[in-house]
């Protein structure tokens, strides 16, 4: 269980989901009872965890990760670097990532590489992302 937690916490932060405030609706009081034990314990969890890594003076990992890309994205953003820049293999799912995909793609040498993209796709559906194709326009 503690592995299924942490994967969760890890989630959470990850896509940068408010999840306490999310919790209550989580189960209405028609649900099955170990439905409702079951919000009652993430919402003990999710508490207790953020008052321990407050006692401790730490910050998680999965919530560090995020700011830092989250900076990295403004710094690039603000101040995009010069130099030849890629990002290869993220889909930027995540909100974090998906904020540094950007900033790559427009710095001035940016270039982010997909994984897995169709070059093979039909130009009309080139036109409607927001993209370059590889092979023109």
């Amino acid at each position: 269980m503690a592995e299924a937690l942490g994967g969760f916490f890890d989630s959470v932060q990850i896509e940068e989901a408010e999840v306490e405030s999310r919790l209550a609706d989580l189960v209405e009081s028609e649900h099955a009872e170990h439905w409702q034990v079951s919000r009652a314990f993430l919402e003990s969890a999710v508490a207790g965890w953020a008052e321990r890594l407050r006692d401790l003076g730490l910050v998680d990992v999965s919530e560090r990760r995020v700011k830092l890309l989250r900076r990295l994205a403004e710094v690039w953003t603000d101040r995009p670097p010069q130099g030849v820049l890629v990002a290869a293999g993220s889909t930027g799912t995540a909100p974090a990532t998906r904020a540094l995909l950007i900033a790559v793609a427009n710095a001035p040498q940016g270039c982010v590489v997909l994984p897995g993209l169709d070059e093979g796709l039909a130009e009309k559906a080139w036109a409607k992302v927001d993209v370059q194709h590889p092979q023109g326009p």
